[in-house]
């Protein structure tokens, strides 16, 4: 869907900490509706670890007419270049900001020579598995992968969440 406006990706500063995690928070909520309320109903991250989150990984900050939207954080995890984290603001989805965060991404990822991201994600949840497999990621069973990309792989299953209903993907150059 094209709606019109102006979006901005930039990296995200310290500055945008406190943006994000609303935005995280409203897109947490969008799992209750596709049968994992177990997201939302998570304790919200604690400022200061988002902060360090951020600070020690590659993050990107989108805004849709100056008003922040969405973000992307990705870094090394598993000896791999690892999307860790992309939300969307609900109020501002279906205008192409989720597509564009992980463009944003993959284009860093050639520009550093990595020839591959990988993430994990929900199989079921039509923004989670259909939508990185739209862009060209592929789903590797976590049973076949290698030990240290099982082990993220288990490390990012959220509390209360069955591991059979994730999967791990990866994007190659």
């Amino acid at each position: 869907m094209n709606i019109p406006g102006v979006l901005a990706i930039r990296r995200a500063v310290a500055g945008d900490v406190d943006a994000m995690l609303v935005i995280s928070s409203r897109a947490d909520r969008l799992f209750v509706d596709h049968g994992v309320p177990q997201i939302a109903a998570l304790p919200p991250t604690p400022r200061g670890d988002f902060q360090r989150f951020v600070a020690d990984n590659d993050a990107w900050l989108a805004s849709w007419d100056a008003i922040p939207a969405g973000f992307a954080v990705a870094g090394q995890a598993a000896g791999e270049y690892w999307l860790k984290e992309i939300a969307v603001d609900p109020a501002r989805a279906r205008r192409g900001i989720g597509g564009s965060l992980l463009s944003t991404v993959l284009d860093h990822a050639r520009a550093e020579g990595r020839s591959r991201v990988f993430l994990s994600t929900f199989r079921d949840v039509p923004f989670n598995r259909p939508f990185y497999e739209r862009r060209g990621f592929a789903v590797i069973e976590p049973e076949s992968a290698a030990p240290r990309l099982r082990e993220q792989f288990l490390r990012e299953v959220p509390p209360g969440v069955d591991p059979a209903t994730r999967t791990l993907m990866v994007w190659n150059a």
